[in-house]
C-alpha cells in the first residue's frame, strides 16, 4: 500500500518472476499474502509480513529482508527484489496511457476499500476493456466479488493478466526498446519503488523482455488440486499451510516450471531462521564493482550475474566513464583481496 495506508509494508501482492533467456520464456508465480512461513527470528507468520518487519528493523531495508524470506522458503536464489506501492502501480499506468485488459468473467465487488476505511463498490464487465491505473488497480486489489472471483487466489491471476498488458502496452510504445524512456519512468516513479536492480540492469531486462513469449503462469493456492489448505497459526489467525507438511512439491513446481516433466527436485540447504537478518548477509563475500567498457548493452548486468553466482557480492553495475576498453582490467582496491 505505502504511505498512508494501514499496515503500509504488509505486501498486497507477491509474485516470483523467474526468466529464461535461453529460451525466451518468463514464468510468474504467484504467493498468497496468508501463506505461513519461517520469517527470520519471528517465527511462523505470513509471508507478507517479511517486508514490514525488515523495515522496522532498518528503515528502508525490507525489501532485501523480504528477498531472504522468500529465498529461504522456497530454497530458491532470488537475487532481485522490486517493491512497488500503489501510487507507483497507478501512475505507471497511466503513463502508459492505460492498459487493454480481456477480462474473463464479470463481476461484482460490493466491498472494496474506500476512503477513510469504508467500502464501496467496484465492478468489471467481461470482456476486452481499457484500464486506466485507478481501475486497474481495483482490479488488481478486489478480493469480495461474486461470480468466482471473491479470493486471493482470483485476484492473483487477474494481477498476471495486468503484468502482461503492462508488458504489452509497453512494447506498442517502445519502451523497451528506448533506455531513455525506460530511466524517465523509473526516474519518474523512483519514490515510490524500492529495488536492488541499477538502470542498466533494468535497462537489460527490458531488452529481453520484448522477445520473450507469453507467461508461464502458477497461482499457489487451497483448490482441490492446490498446494495449500486453511489452517489456523499459533495467535489463531487464519493462515494456509502447504497440503503435505512441507514445501518439497511446492518448491519441485516452481524449480521445473519451464520442465513440468521433471521430478527430481534440486537440493538446496535451508538458511537457518536465525540467519535471516540485514546485519550478516554477504558480509563475508568478495564485494565487486562492475563496469560495462564496451558498447554491448547488458554485458555488465549479465557479468556480474555471473560473478554472484560464483558468491561475489556485486555492489555497483554500470558503464564505464571511458569506452571502449580494450582488456578487462581488474582494480583491487584492498590487499587483503585475492585473485
Amino acid at each position: 500500500g505505502g504511505s498512508g495506508h494501514d499496515g503500509p509494508y504488509l505486501r498486497d501482492t507477491n509474485i516470483i518472476v523467474s526468466l529464461k533467456p535461453s529460451t525466451n520464456e518468463v514464468a510468474l508465480i504467484s504467493v498468497p499474502r496468508d501463506l505461513g512461513a519461517l520469517v527470520g527470528t519471528h517465527g511462523w507468520r505470513k509471508i507478507n509480513s517479511a517486508d514490514a518487519f525488515g523495515e522496522a528493523e532498518r528503515p528502508g531495508a525490507g525489501g532485501e529482508y523480504a528477498r531472504q524470506v522468500f529465498e529461504n522458503t522456497f530454497r530458491l536464489k532470488i537475487p532481485y527484489f522490486l517493491r512497488v506501492d500503489f501510487t507507483a502501480f497507478q501512475e505507471l499506468i497511466d503513463k502508459l496511457g492505460g492498459i487493454n485488459v480481456n477480462v474473463p468473467t464479470a463481476f461484482t465487488d460490493a466491498s472494496y476499500p474506500g476512503p477513510n476505511f469504508s467500502y464501496t463498490t467496484v465492478h468489471f464487465d467481461a470482456g476486452v476493456q481499457l484500464m486506466d491505473g485507478e481501475h486497474a488497480l481495483s482490479y488488481s486489489r478486489s478480493r469480495h466479488g461474486n461470480a468466482g472471483e471473491g479470493s486471493d487466489f482470483a485476484r492473483s491471476r487477474r494481477q498476471q493478466l495486468i503484468i502482461e498488458a503492462v508488458k504489452e502496452k509497453m512494447l506498442s510504445l517502445g519502451t523497451y526498446t528506448n533506455p531513455g524512456k525506460i530511466k524517465n519512468v523509473y526516474d519518474s516513479l523512483k519514490s515510490h519503488v524500492s529495488t536492488n536492480l541499477n538502470i542498466a540492469e533494468l535497462s537489460y531486462l527490458a531488452s529481453i523482455a520484448k522477445d520473450v513469449a507469453p507467461s508461464k503462469k502458477l497461482v499457489l493456492d487451497s483448490s482441490l488440486n492446490g498446494y495449500l489448505i486453511n489452517t489456523t497459526g499459533e495467535s489463531g489467525a487464519f493462515i494456509l499451510s502447504p497440503k503435505t507438511g512441507n514445501f518439497d512439491n511446492i518448491n519441485l513446481a516452481i524449480q521445473n516450471i519451464f520442465n513440468p516433466q521433471s521430478s527430481a527436485p534440486t537440493p538446496l540447504s535451508p538458511i537457518p531462521s536465525s540467519e535471516i537478518s540485514l546485519s550478516n548477509y554477504n558480509q563475508n563475500s568478495p564485494k565487486v564493482e562492475v563496469k560495462n567498457g564496451t558498447w554491448i548493452p547488458g554485458l555488465a548486468a549479465r557479468t556480474g550475474k555471473k560473478l554472484e553466482d560464483k558468491g561475489y557480492d556485486i555492489i555497483l553495475v554500470s558503464n564505464s566513464l571511458i569506452r571502449p576498453i580494450e582488456h578487462t582490467v581488474i582494480y583491487l582496491l584492498s590487499d587483503k583481496v585475492t585473485v
